[in-house]
C-alpha cells in the first residue's frame, strides 16, 4: 500500500489508514527500518513515531546503514 502516492513524505493520519485498510488493528509492536535512499525525511520519521505512540504501538528503530 502506498500511503501517499502524490507525496513521498508521511502525512498525518497515514498510520490509521494503514492499520484499518490492512486490518492490522491488533498490532502492538513494530520495527522501523531507516535507510538513506532519499525517501521521506526526519519530520516523517518523527510523525511516524508520534502516530505509533498515540496508538500505543511499541517500536524499535533499526538504522540499515549501521548494520555490518
Amino acid at each position: 500500500m502506498n500511503l501517499n502516492p502524490q507525496n513521498p513524505y508521511l502525512q498525518a493520519g497515514s498510520i490509521n489508514r494503514l492499520l484499518e485498510q490492512e486490518k492490522l488493528q491488533h498490532v502492538k509492536k513494530c520495527v522501523i527500518i531507516v535507510h538513506s535512499i532519499r525517501h521521506g525525511d526526519i519530520e516523517s520519521l518523527e510523525l511516524l513515531k508520534k502516530e505509533l505512540e498515540n496508538k500505543e504501538i511499541k517500536y524499535k528503530i533499526v538504522d540499515f546503514g549501521e548494520l555490518e
